[in-house]
């Protein structure tokens, strides 16, 4: 399993943390075609990244810095 995280250091109370994570497992399942029956699709991980990297831009670019600490944690493998 690999990870990827981002940091933004709170300016109030660093020691405190929100974490944001992105993996969207799947999209629910349904009868099987060709032996799956999980839904996969963009949103099996790419768009909750793209959100959260959003997100992470959001807070990079606002004119004030978050309170509390922020993490972005990306994991790859988790399944396993």
């Amino acid at each position: 399993m690999f990870v990827v995280a981002g940091f933004i250091k709170g300016t109030e109370k660093p020691e405190e943390f929100i974490v944001y994570t992105a993996h969207w497992d799947h999209l629910g399942v349904g009868p099987p075609i060709n032996g799956d029956s999980i839904y996969n699709g963009a949103s099996d991980n790419a768009a909750a990244v793209v959100w959260m990297l959003f997100i992470a831009k959001a807070f990079k670019q606002a004119d004030s810095k978050p309170n509390r600490s922020v993490v972005f944690l990306l994991p790859t493998a988790e399944e396993s």
